[in-house]
């Protein structure tokens, strides 16, 4: 057995809290994983890690509020995003959750087109599904995979030409934050 597994098989065997929501916590985390560009944008630029933070804010006991920024630097191209949505939390144990996740995203992208710099901003909806993992009371670990319809924008080169500079794009991303509590100061 390989040490990563050995690895997760201790975390989810010996983390001894519950992952139950209370309305009111916060988390406050960072996230790092990949940022695959698609159709000509990610034809032209290619996938690349990005980076990030994320704020959430649970309204009920399986529904969180969550906006986050994300960043990530392509061949030719810089890609920024700050996605608002909600994680729907269900089938909850003891140590995991799963949720679902949707939301909208605002999208920009500046494209290093010799001789000029090219900039555009979108739009873009999301739907996604992710894991989460009880490392401690307040320490939460997880997993992210979203997928972004981005509404198609271009750009007009110098050539005259006309290409597209934002559309759809996929995330996965590795996330770690802590969780303060609704009863904290109490």
């Amino acid at each position: 057995m390989s040490m990563n597994r050995l690895f997760l098989l201790y975390v989810l065997l010996f983390c001894s809290s519950s992952m139950a929501l209370n309305t009111g916590d916060m988390r406050l985390g960072i996230q790092a994983g990949q940022v695959g560009l698609l159709q000509d944008v990610g034809g032209r630029s290619g996938n690349a890690v990005g980076f990030g933070a994320f704020f959430n804010f649970a309204a009920s006991e399986d529904l969180m509020f969550e906006i986050g920024y994300l960043s990530s630097q392509h061949t030719r191209l810089s890609h920024s995003e700050v996605p608002i949505g909600i994680n729907y939390y269900f089938e909850n144990s003891e140590k995991l959750a799963y949720q679902a996740l949707a939301g909208a995203t605002f999208i920009s992208h500046s494209l290093q087109e010799h001789p000029v710099d090219l900039s555009s901003s979108g739009f873009g909806l999301y739907i996604g599904a992710g894991l989460d993992l009880d490392v401690s009371n307040s320490l939460k670990s997880g997993v992210q995979l979203r997928y972004v319809k981005g509404f198609e924008q271009t750009v007009q080169l110098a050539t005259g030409e006309r290409i597209a500079s934002i559309q759809d794009h996929y995330t996965l991303m590795l996330r770690l934050a802590y969780e303060f509590p609704a009863n904290m100061g109490k």
